[in-house]
Order: C-alpha cells, then sequence, then structure tokens
C-alpha cells in the first residue's frame, strides 16, 4: 500500500505545484501554488499575498497605477490548480 501512496503522489502534485513570473510595468510578479493549498503573490521579490485555499480565490493588488487580479482555481476535476492574470481588466495570462 505504501508503494502504491508513493508512486501516485508525484503525478497527483504535480499539477497543485507551480511558479509563474510575470512582468508588469516593470515589476517582477511571481504567482505560486504549492501541493498544501499555499497561493502566494509577489511583486519585487516582497510577498503580498500568502494564503491557504481549499477552493480557489480571487485577489487584487496594485503594481504602480495598474489594477491586477489573480484568480486561482481548481481544473481537471480538482486535479490540478489552474490561474488567470488580469491587468486593468484585460487576460495577460489564463490556464483555461
Amino acid at each position: 500500500m505504501l508503494i502504491i501512496i508513493i508512486a501516485i503522489l508525484p503525478a497527483m502534485t504535480a499539477g497543485y505545484l507551480f511558479n509563474r513570473r510575470f512582468y508588469i510595468n516593470g515589476e517582477e510578479i511571481i504567482i505560486s501554488h504549492n501541493p498544501f493549498g499555499i497561493e502566494r503573490i509577489s511583486v519585487a521579490r516582497k510577498t503580498i499575498y500568502k494564503k491557504f485555499s481549499f477552493s480557489g480565490s480571487h485577489q487584487e493588488f496594485l503594481v504602480g497605477d495598474s489594477k491586477c487580479e489573480v484568480d486561482y482555481y481548481f481544473k481537471q476535476l480538482g486535479l490540478s490548480v489552474g490561474i488567470t492574470v488580469r491587468k486593468d481588466g484585460k487576460i495577460l495570462y489564463s490556464d483555461k
């Protein structure tokens, strides 16, 4: 039984572990999620948001004069997490 769990765990966590990097108004934005449900957003290497989420979330923050939004959501029957990033209402990136 333990061998099966060890074999399945990496396959299940691969969709939950990610680290995306964007540049908005010359600032580096890092958006990450880990297998334990911790969502993190860093702007210029400073963490501005860190939270546990079981069902996804929506975050808004400012980078310079631009309003940015990040949506975390579950996809593929809950086996992985995706994000949508918007700047001033326009989609910059989406996993959908």
